[in-house]
């Protein structure tokens, strides 16, 4: 693949993305302080902001060509990816964002199953587990939107 044509194809993307996210968040009831279409107005805002650095550095660079090197890492991750969204869409659960998370770090910790099982074990789990409840706390509490 070429690194241009692809940054160009990946930023296109991503901008069409953020301007549906800032499109869907307008349409959210306003809510107390910030809101629930607070963060995902800012998180589109700041995903326009580096698509466009991304897309100016792209249109500069050199054409290369980008080699995959672990194609079976990049498939899970893909695929983990697209089965959590579809999840997500359909039960609204902080349990999916906690069992993606540590799938996620699973996977992309693999070394293999030795004594360093339980490390890696342990670290995904506090990894996900502090992110999902840092999720929680922040639009659950904060925001208090229900999941």
């Amino acid at each position: 693949m070429n690194y241009k044509v692809g940054s160009i194809v990946l930023t296109s993307v991503f901008s069409l993305t953020g301007v549906m996210l800032i499109y869907l968040a307008l349409q959210f009831p306003s809510g107390e302080n910030l809101g629930p279409a607070f963060f995902p107005i800012v998180i589109s805002v700041l995903m326009l902001a580096f698509c466009g650095i991304v897309l100016l550095r792209s249109f500069r660079a050199k054409s290369e060509k980008v080699e995959f090197n672990n194609k079976l890492i990049e498939a899970r991750s893909l695929i983990i990816t697209v089965l959590f969204l579809i999840l997500w869409g359909t039960f609204h659960d902080l349990f999916l964002l906690w069992v993606f998370l540590l799938a996620s770090g699973l996977f992309w910790g693999f070394q293999g199953w030795k004594v360093r099982d339980i490390k890696v074990l342990s670290t995904g789990l506090g990894i996900a587990s502090g992110i999902t409840l840092f999720v929680y706390i922040v639009f659950g509490v904060l925001i208090n939107l229900n999941f």
